[in-house]
């Protein structure tokens, strides 16, 4: 800068001035197409939210109650309520026990999710919405993953009720082997002692019908009783702790008169006394709840080979003691009671044990298998009504009580 007497002043640096540095054309241009491409993903991904919502509210007012989620998933699974409460708690921001389309999909893609069913809408999610087949008329498959559904029978272990029913049958069990020991030293060894006399089955006193079941309350030695009932117990307990006490029960005491009529009718020359054929049923009502609950029990296959096991070797044993050996305390095994009451677990269990996922053929199955062990029972309940010639001749002897 130039003043009027000649004088000059420094001028102030200029700086020069540029363009921000701009993106190469292919980061541009890529940039845009992941932002176009997330975008875009976004929406398929409500959309196909939206079909499931819309399938879940049946009634269409917008929002899906429990009941509404419950029923949809049980088309397919055996869901409890309380799994289905448990998902709405997670997204039901208002706690209305309703749930709107957004909180819909906060249920879903909810975090917590992960280890529960957030596999189920995963999968419903990226395979069910395909196009219907023919014949499914808008059927939902509500699929678990992988890895979700092979365990979704040991999440149904439950100790809510305490399973009571088999230990207190075993509780009762003892009581009548403790009084005879106490009265009689030694007298369980032959069923001699006065309550064993009077609850074994003896097919010469078979008018006396109660001993069709009571019979299980009687074991020839120490032996007998603690094999049996631990057995009951170990194999047993896991039962009622998915199937409650009454299905298991109900398979118990269908064993055992299994095994007494069939006793009765094949090999009526036998006494027959313990409750083998109630512990059979409940060994085999493993078998008959791995049929019903294959996909959803964790290593399905060789617990199948460990029940089946089990069996073979048990009956084998039974069978070589009874027609190979030639120990006289063998003479008197029951075999055909074994036999019997296995049949008799799988049958009744196939009938009334949970099946978490019910699938068409297995309806049929069920109703196979309860006409033909009903037929066999009743033809048996026939035989010994109708054809007393078969049995060794009644014996009205009077009991000696004193």
């Amino acid at each position: 800068m130039e003043f009027l007497d000649g004088r000059k002043t420094k001028s102030a640096p200029t700086t020069p001035t540029t363009d921000p540095p701009t993106k190469p054309s292919y980061l541009r241009t890529f940039s845009t197409f992941s932002r176009m491409s997330t975008e875009s993903e976004r929406v398929r991904r409500r959309q196909r939210y939206k079909r499931i919502f819309d399938e879940c509210d049946r009634n269409g007012d917008g929002v899906v109650t429990a009941k509404e989620l419950y029923k949809t998933l049980r088309k397919e699974h055996n869901i409890a309520h309380h799994v289905v409460f448990q998902l709405l708690d997670l997204a039901d921001k208002d706690g209305n026990g309703e749930l709107t389309f957004d909180e819909f999909q906060i249920l879903i893609e909810h975090p917590k999710l992960t280890p529960l069913f957030r596999g189920a809408f995963t999968k419903y999610v990226e395979t069910i919405v395909p196009p219907r087949r023919i014949g499914q008329k808008g059927r939902i498959r509500v699929a678990l993953e992988e890895d979700q559904s092979d365990l979704a029978y040991e999440q149904e272990f439950s100790c809510c009720p305490p399973p009571i029913g088999l230990p207190i049958m075993a509780l009762i069990t003892v009581i009548p082997f403790i009084i005879d020991e106490y009265l009689e030293p030694n007298s369980t060894l032959s069923a001699s002692g006065k309550l064993g006399r009077w609850l074994l089955y003896d097919p010469a006193r078979r008018y006396e019908v109660w001993r069709f079941f009571t019979y299980m309350f009687v074991h020839i030695g120490y032996t007998h009783l603690v094999v049996n009932l631990l057995v009951l117990l170990v194999l047993g307990l896991p039962l009622e702790m998915v199937h409650k006490s009454w299905r298991v029960l109900s398979i118990y005491f269908a064993g055992v008169l299994a095994g007494s009529l069939a006793t009765s009718v094949i090999d009526p020359q036998i006494k027959l006394g313990g409750a083998s054929g109630g512990v059979y049923a409940i060994i085999t009502a493993h078998i008959s709840t791995l049929i019903l609950n294959w996909k959803q029990t964790a290593f399905a296959f060789y617990q199948m080979i460990i029940f089946l096991g089990i069996t073979v070797v048990d009956l084998g044993t039974a069978c070589y003691g009874r027609f190979i050996s030639s120990n006289s305390s063998s003479e008197q095994i029951g075999v055909v009671a074994h036999l019997a009451g296995a049949v008799a677990g799988i049958c009744v269990g196939i009938d009334i044990l949970r099946n978490l996922e019910e699938d068409r053929w297995e309806v049929y199955f069920k109703w196979i298998t309860l006409v033909i062990f009903g037929m066999v029972m009743g033809s048996m309940i026939v035989i010994e009504v109708a054809w007393p010639s078969h049995f060794p001749p009644m014996d009205y002897t009077p009991m000696d009580v004193s």
